[in-house]
């Protein structure tokens, strides 16, 4: 129904933002680290959205890429797996982390969110990954343990989405630790800049 939403960014609140769009102000659901990584209020910008509706309310669900959004929709698919809980996974750990979890079967890395236990974790993983094969295009994505934490300290740092991500998967597989991966992420987004 509403695939995106472009505009001024009237507010940011913990868990939402707010975007004006022809007169008529979108409060739109975000994850905390995305909603960190927009402009200021009063910067125009566009969100990908998920409509959902529910017995009692009608939801947006943003997003900052388009891929965000497509791993949102098929993680919502799974049975148990509510919006806020796929969006709240996605904003900690992102699309890449998530789709190499699922790949090999990491269901300790999933089972560590709030609202999703071990069962949940393994359901998650055996229904999604049959359907994760179109997102990446065949291709086996890595992962490795601390890449989350990586993750989150770039967005803290003030790194956009694609650059981290970027960065992740330029990382040799022969960089092992936290720390070690970590720098060869800053330097990989430093060589882009």
């Amino acid at each position: 129904m509403i695939y995106s939403v472009s505009g001024t960014i009237m507010a940011k609140k913990e868990g939402f933002v707010v975007i004006q769009a022809g007169g008529v102000g979108y409060k739109i659901a975000m994850a905390s680290a995305d909603a960190a990584r927009l402009p200021a209020v009063g910067a125009i910008t566009n969100l990908f959205c998920s409509f959902v509706l529910k017995k009692d309310a009608m939801e947006l669900y943003g997003f900052l890429t388009e891929r965000d959004l497509d791993m949102f929709d098929l993680v919502t698919t799974i049975n148990g797996v509510g919006p806020k809980t796929a969006q709240g996974i996605l904003g900690v750990v992102g699309t890449d982390t998530l789709l190499a979890a699922v790949e090999q079967k990491k269901v300790d890395v999933l089972a560590e969110f709030p609202g999703v236990g071990k069962k949940k974790a393994e359901r998650i993983v055996l229904e999604l990954r049959d359907k994760i094969k179109k997102m990446t295009g065949g291709e086996n994505i890595e992962f490795h343990e601390g890449d989350g934490d990586i993750k989150a300290a770039l967005k803290n740092l003030g790194y956009r989405q694609n650059e981290i991500d970027e960065a992740i998967k330029q990382i040799s597989g022969e960089t092992q630790g936290t720390e070690a991966r970590l720098k060869a992420a800053l330097k990989l987004i430093g060589k882009h800049k």
